[in-house]
Formats: C-alpha cells, structure tokens, sequence
C-alpha cells in the first residue's frame, strides 16, 4: 500500500494510506450487503468506518501539528542571521534575498522579498527551495508546508483568501494524496485529492451533522451514499 514520508528539520513522520484503503473496502462491502442486512448491521458497519476515518484525521493531525511547530519556530527565529553565517543580501531584478550562500547558490535558510509584494521564507537547496517553508501570495493565499525544487512537495497546509483551507499531502504543486478540505460554511471533505481535484472515495461531514459518503472522478461526483438512520 501507499505510504506517505513526510522529512521536517531531518526528522521522518508518515501517513500510512492503509486505513484509507481500509475505509474504502468497507465502503464497498456496505454498499454490496445494505440491501440483505438489516438496519442495525448496515449502521454497525457505518459506525465502524467513522471510527477509522478519526484515526486518519487524528494521524494526520499529528503531522500537520508538526508543520505547525517549524511554523512557530520559524516566526519565533525571523532568521536572525549572523554575519558569520555567510549571508548575503542580493537584490535581483525581480526582488531581495538575505539568507545563506554557498558557492554562489541559496542553500540553506533564507528570506526572498519579491517585487511584486510576495515572500518566501524558508530551506534553500541547490538554489531552489526545498525544505520546510512559507510563501505569502500576493492574492492572498499562504501555503505553509514542505517543498521540492521550488514546488509544494510532501505535507502541507494551504490557507485560502476566503477562509477555506486544504491540509495535507501535496504533490509537485498539486492537492495529490489524503487531505482534509474544510469549506468556509464548516463543512469538512476527507478523501484523496489528485491534481488538485478529488479523486476516488471520500466522506463529508456537513455544518448540520450529517455524514456523506463520496466517490468522485475528475472532482466530479459519482456515487453518494446518505444513511438515512444515521
């Protein structure tokens, strides 16, 4: 099964796909046996696949509270560099660095101040950013998270202008994985993601309680199931 590595600050955390994978073959069981069981059994099996989807959220929590941990040490720090620390500050045509150098590339921590009113702050490697790192989006958005050469790669939180907000995996700059999307109106959808889309099974809780369960090609739903007796 898929697994998901997550390196922050030379520590490894995962998230093992294996309960989503669980969630999903309950799913199909409940929806092959509703017609032959009776109500009690089918709401048994519901509760059941309730209880695993806690655990996914729960695992994913304690992932993303460790991307909020580098957050706080990340504010907490400013990147109060010493002059020792071989940093530069270089203007380029399209804003200023400060931040370590090493053979003429950013690698280590850095700030970028684009022109444009953007801001990186965060790893370098190889002159591309990689590593944990936030970027403030002149529209609005902020994406708190992990990067690969210069795109959102690994764990990752992403803050809407409106108030929504994505938590999760990421992949070369796209929703691509297990996430969470909470909805400005309160809803929350748990499901996989690919390429920014929602792909596969899912479940939503909504603002009144109640409980959806989703399968969805192209961010297009398929199939939904409400119980009724939930």
């Amino acid at each position: 099964m898929l697994k998901t590595d997550i390196i922050l600050e030379s520590k490894k955390y995962s998230i093992n796909n294996n309960v989503l994978f669980d969630v999903v073959m309950k799913l199909e069981e409940i929806l092959r046996q509703l017609k032959k069981e009776t109500i009690e059994e089918s709401k048994n099996k519901l509760t059941d696949i309730i209880i695993m989807m806690s655990h996914i959220i729960e695992e994913n929590n304690r992932n993303l509270s460790e991307i909020n941990r580098e957050i706080k040490n990340l504010e907490k720090s400013q990147y109060s560099f010493r002059s020792a620390d071989g940093v530069d500050s270089i203007e380029f045509e399209n804003g200023i660095y400060k931040g370590l150098f090493i053979n003429e590339k950013k690698e280590g921590k850095g700030i970028y101040k684009y022109n444009s009113g953007e801001k990186y702050e965060g790893e370098y490697k190889n002159n591309l950013r990689n590593g944990f790192g936030i970027y403030t989006y002149k529209d609005g958005y902020i994406y708190k998270g992990q990067w690969k050469d210069d795109k959102k790669h690994g764990n990752g939180i992403l803050y809407f202008p409106n108030g929504e907000i994505y938590e999760g995996d990421f992949r070369e700059g796209d929703f691509d994985g297990l996430g969470i999307f909470h909805y400005y109106n309160g809803d929350k959808f748990i499901g996989n993601f690919r390429n920014n889309s929602r792909e596969g099974y899912g479940i939503k809780f909504t603002q009144d309680n109640s409980v959806i369960f989703t399968k969805y090609s192209g961010n297009k739903m398929k199939k939904s199931f409400v119980p009724n007796f939930w």
